[in-house]
């Protein structure tokens, strides 16, 4: 009975170190390889795809339609593994700050503005615009 209580405690002692060291998918899933549990079990307990869950696991909530939907679900997944409120809030914090951290896509990819792109830019203009009023003279002059 004490080594039941003393292994208990080094699993809860674990899953706090979990917390602070692992994002909330590692966490989630070392709980779940704990109780035996399979993605495809919490998938049907929870009613979600099994995608989801594999993407939540993994950090890429990319493959969920929206943040609110991957706090949600994170939610109903600690619940799911009996983790204690304070637990569930901590890992929603520490899902928070992780996409906090992230920098979109078009950030990446925007490009300053340069002068050789306002030369092309300006010598397609004026070609339209001479091509432009030579097309309107020569459909005058024909009328």
């Amino acid at each position: 009975m004490a080594e039941d209580i003393q292994t208990d405690i080094e699993q809860q002692g674990a899953s706090e170190a979990d917390l602070t060291n692992s994002n909330a998918g590692d966490v989630l899933r070392a709980k779940r390889e704990n109780m035996s549990m399979s993605q495809q079990e919490v998938a049907s307990k929870l009613n979600l795809n099994v995608k989801y869950i594999s993407a939540i696991e993994s950090g890429e909530h990319s493959e969920i339609s929206g943040d609110s939907y991957v706090s949600g679900y994170i939610r109903s997944y600690a619940k799911l593994l009996k983790f204690s409120e304070q637990e569930i809030q901590e890992l929603c914090n520490k899902l928070a700050q992780q996409e906090s951290n992230i920098v979109p896509d078009y950030m990446e990819r925007k490009v300053a503005f340069s002068s050789e792109s306002f030369l092309a830019k300006s010598w397609l203009l004026w070609f339209i615009v001479i091509t432009s009023l030579l097309l309107a003279t020569w459909w005058f002059i024909r009328q």
